[in-house]
């Protein structure tokens, strides 16, 4: 499932099935979330505006939703 996040740059689409990992930014003091994921051949980190919290109940949904629609559920 694609995903829409803000990023300090304007929007970026994640696939969910790509994301390799996702955690609070350092730099940011925690205010943005760093998602890493798989494009263009190589490993991508977006910084987004969104919280922790809230990547992780957006990639949870997506999984979700992404595992009833192999299952035909």
């Amino acid at each position: 499932m694609k995903l829409k996040m803000q990023a300090m740059d304007g929007p970026v689409i994640i696939e969910s099935s790509d994301v390799t990992q996702f955690y609070p930014d350092h730099e940011s003091g925690g205010e943005l979330t760093a998602v890493e994921y798989l494009a263009d051949g190589g490993r991508i980190t977006a910084r987004v505006r969104h919280s922790f919290y809230q990547v992780a109940a957006a990639l949870a949904g997506a999984w979700r939703a992404d595992d009833a629609s192999k299952s035909g559920g």
